[in-house]
């Protein structure tokens, strides 16, 4: 299982949705921790390159994974329609 870690700017994100997003959102998150290493994550291009994404409904989660030390950086939470702006 990976440890998660929000970076300030995924906290904020998360905090300004509603109670429903927000849980569905943690709620996957919390099911990326446990099976992270049975998928393949989705990489992102030009300028996000080098981070994963999440998908969930129409929100997108943008992370980080550390294989070695078993962390997930949550970087960016947010509508599919804002979120590589």
């Amino acid at each position: 299982m990976y440890e998660i870690e929000f970076q300030p700017r995924a906290a904020k994100d998360l905090e300004k949705l509603d109670r429903v997003a927000a849980g569905r959102i943690l709620t996957k998150i919390r099911w990326l921790a446990v099976n992270f290493d049975s998928i393949k994550p989705e990489s992102l291009v030009d300028r996000l390159e080098g981070l994963l994404k999440l998908r969930v409904g129409d929100y997108r989660v943008v992370y980080r994974a550390d294989r070695e030390k078993s962390v997930l950086r949550i970087e960016l939470v947010g509508h599919r329609r804002d979120i590589y702006r």
